[in-house]
């Protein structure tokens, strides 16, 4: 999720998805995770970096697809039978919750009832409106 929309999500009082939340709590710790959620804070790429959100950041575009490609050439270069089961060591319980029905659906009801609330419907379509228009020239 880029940060800008979680940062909308929280500056306007939309509840992040849990899942998101329990995602990033797993990468960078609960801590930070509370702080940049609660308190609506976006990072820029070296922050992101130092927060183990990113994994790398390139100079520019033309730098990204071939920092990818040396990237993977390295852990294909890796025995796949360790990296398969350290991923799913690391991964299935979090992916388990992810896909529980019964969660998805209470998550789909409760983001329904905050999205569909008047006041925050016509917020939001002044936000719309407001990144629809013309950006002013300098």
């Amino acid at each position: 999720m880029g940060a800008g929309l979680l940062t909308l999500h929280c500056s306007e009082g939309i509840s992040v998805p849990a899942m998101w939340i329990k995602l990033m709590s797993s990468i960078i710790g609960p801590g930070k995770a509370e702080k940049l959620c609660g308190f609506a804070r976006s990072v820029k790429s070296e922050e992101a970096l130092q927060l183990g959100l990113s994994d790398a950041v390139v100079e520019n575009e033309a730098a990204l697809l071939p920092h990818a490609e040396s990237v993977l050439e390295k852990l294909l270069k890796l025995p796949d039978p360790g990296r398969r089961l350290t991923k799913k060591i690391i991964r299935t319980p979090l992916t388990d919750e992810w896909m529980n029905e019964a969660r998805l659906k209470e998550e789909g009801v409760m983001a329904w009832n905050q999205l569909s609330d008047p006041k925050l419907v016509k917020y939001l379509d002044g936000v719309m409106k407001a990144l629809s228009a013309p950006k002013a020239k300098i």
